[in-house]
């Protein structure tokens, strides 16, 4: 039978405050037993949200708490919002429909949204931050060739 982690553990291990552990719980994102007025959650689970197949590091004394093991994958998420000043409404929507094929296959969302106050297109992007990069660089060649 696997051990059972109570949320300040889990907190600790993947150096959140306590509450978030507990909001995730309540909005489904961990998985928790309710045992009397206590949440608790398997070491499965504090891996499957720590998103790696690696062990997750038991607590180490304060002292020790700074150090990171090297078998602890990292992985690095990004959100980026673009703004493109686009002052013709034909250009901003050939520039719109060019824009949302160019985050296809790379493992990215793009988002392209025109503001109707103003004549800019809203670009977003969501993924990993290598990928993000080269959406980066994608879309200002767009905007470099749409400008010439």
């Amino acid at each position: 039978m696997s051990e059972l982690l109570s949320v300040e553990d889990v907190a600790l291990r993947l150096q959140l405050k306590p509450r978030t552990i507990r909001e995730y719980i309540r909005t489904g994102k961990l998985s928790a037993t309710r045992i009397g007025k206590q949440y608790r959650l398997t070491e499965a689970e504090v891996q499957r949200l720590a998103g790696s197949a690696a062990q997750v590091p038991t607590a180490a004394p304060p002292t020790a708490a700074k150090s990171v093991p090297s078998t602890l994958a990292v992985h690095a998420d990004t959100t980026t919002v673009i703004d493109i000043e686009c002052p013709s409404a034909n250009a901003r929507t050939r520039l719109a429909a060019i824009l949302n094929t160019v985050g296809l296959g790379t493992g990215t969302t793009v988002h392209v949204s025109e503001q109707l106050e103003t004549p800019r297109l809203k670009v977003i992007i969501s993924g990993p931050l290598h990928a993000t990069v080269d959406t980066l660089a994608a879309i200002n060649s767009v905007v470099d060739f749409e400008h010439d």
